[in-house]
């Protein structure tokens, strides 16, 4: 009898990643919101160790409400501290340790693997940012980013097939969009690896298609790949190039920025997850914030005009490749511009897009000053926390909306945020 096969497309770095366990200088049970499915819940309960089962009742809670579920069964109670009671002194997990992996959630066994299906019948395999060693084996080669498309034997036990993110196409804001949904993400990534403009210029240039896609009135196929075809190509031209000089002069914009920065750092101190970046920026900001106590988010605006072309621009120009593969990722792992399906639009994935690009260069030029110099560990700290600060948490949507809200979310402002 022939093994079902089904395709799988997957970035170059997939098959490279393997854990390194208590070696990691982060702890994935901690501080996370981490689900139970039910199949996993019965069998914990059923493991024949008494002492086992009465640790695990009293650290888990059933979910209740519209949300309870099969998959979304219960959660974890995490300590004080914020770990997981099953964590032991080597970072390593009790429940694997001692009764092995089938008896692990579907977060714990999949994570920071993920699949999605982004069109029918293609899987696609990706690793999260939020992960310290998923950043060192997939961002820092200068190499462009690729991507593998091949097949493997289905297995309908693989919790990553049976877990996959599937688009939908009903939602009334992308409902239309969806049919060129993996074109349009092809076009964006074209972009982003189009090295002969900068970065922040690659980024608008999706802000620029996209805010150009949703001003269309009808959606038609030919249309469509015209439309992008002519951004990627413009890019590859260099048009964009100057992209962010010609938009961002605007002194009515200027003189709202400041509203743009108090929406970073409302955002930013509100989400406290990101965890070692927090304390890495905000230690680092205690060295420059005035002492009349302006807002420190504005204050280091300020110190950009300083710390910029003192660390941001060689940090672009010598190792931009990582950001680069960082965005490339996102798009790709997250089914960008439809991540948030129903909620926003295809053009608020831009804002986002562009807020994450802006509130970066700010940490990384506050904390290379307090540690003098952009070093590998920085990257690695600061990229993970902002993996974990945009793909498990609602915070990044949230802005884009108060963005739209307060009438922030033009091209003009988002080029105040990228220049």
């Amino acid at each position: 009898m022939s093994v079902q096969k089904i395709q799988v497309l997957q970035p170059g770095y997939y098959e490279k990643f393997s854990c390194i366990g208590g070696a990691c200088e982060d702890v994935c049970c901690r501080d996370w919101n981490i689900v139970i499915d039910k199949n996993t819940y019965d069998r914990c309960r059923s493991i024949k160790d008494k002492r086992f089962v009465e640790k695990f009742l009293s650290s888990v809670k059933r979910n209740k409400g519209v949300d309870a579920n099969t998959v979304n069964y219960a959660k974890f109670i995490m300590r004080e501290d914020g770990f997981c009671n099953f964590i032991r002194d080597d970072g390593l997990c009790e429940i694997h340790g001692n009764h092995g992996a089938k008896y692990l959630g579907n977060v714990c066994m999949t994570y920071p693997r993920k699949c999605c299906m982004m069109q029918q019948g293609l899987h696609e395999f990706s690793l999260v940012m939020s992960c310290p060693e998923v950043i060192r084996v997939a961002l820092f080669r200068p190499e462009i980013m690729t991507f593998k498309l091949t097949e493997i034997p289905f297995d309908a036990s693989n919790r990553l097939l049976r877990l996959r993110n599937q688009l939908k196409t009903d939602y009334e804001k992308t409902a239309r969009f969806t049919p060129y949904s993996f074109k349009i993400r092809e076009s964006c990534i074209d972009i982003l690896q189009c090295r002969t403009i900068r970065l922040p210029d690659r980024i608008l240039a999706i802000g620029m298609m996209l805010s150009k896609l949703t001003g269309l009135e009808s959606v038609e196929k030919e249309d469509l790949e015209k439309l992008v075809g002519t951004y990627v190509s413009a890019a590859i031209a260099g048009i964009f190039n100057n992209a962010l000089a010609d938009t961002a002069d605007n002194a009515e914009v200027a003189a709202d920025m400041k509203g743009v920065l108090l929406l970073m750092a409302g955002k930013f101190t509100e989400y406290g997850r990101i965890g070692r970046v927090n304390k890495l920026l905000f230690d680092a900001m205690s060295d420059h914030v005035p002492e009349s106590g302006e807002l420190p988010f504005v204050a280091m605006h300020e110190k950009l005009e300083e710390f910029v072309p003192k660390y941001w621009t060689p940090f672009l120009e010598q190792k931009g490749y990582i950001l680069e593969h960082y965005f490339v990722n996102l798009v790709f792992s997250t089914m960008f511009p439809f991540k948030y399906g129903e909620d926003i639009d295809i053009y608020q994935h831009f804002i986002i897009l562009a807020e994450q690009y802006a509130m970066m260069r700010m940490i990384f030029c506050v904390c290379a000053e307090k540690q003098n110099g952009i070093t590998d560990e920085l990257i690695i700290s600061v990229l993970n926390g902002m993996a974990m600060y945009s793909e498990h948490s609602k915070k990044a949507k949230d802005i884009a909306e108060i963005y739209v809200k307060n009438g922030f979310d033009s091209l003009a402002y988002m080029s105040f945020l990228l220049k």
